[in-house]
């Protein structure tokens, strides 16, 4: 995962973070980030924020 800028980056520099896969999938970061973008991608939402506001 590439990071580009954090609270204790102030430089900006960019770091790569390697993210473990979770022992259940609920907490399997790297699997529940790539459902989201696939049920994004159903909605033909393809760029943007990875988090977005709901409106209810």
């Amino acid at each position: 995962m590439l990071i580009r800028t954090s609270k204790t980056d102030q430089d900006a520099e960019d770091a790569r973070v390697k993210v473990p896969p979770g022992v259940h999938p609920a907490t399997d970061l790297v699997r529940v980030v790539r459902a989201w973008l696939a049920a994004l991608a159903a909605h033909s939402v393809t760029d943007g924020l990875l988090l977005r506001q709901v409106n209810r």
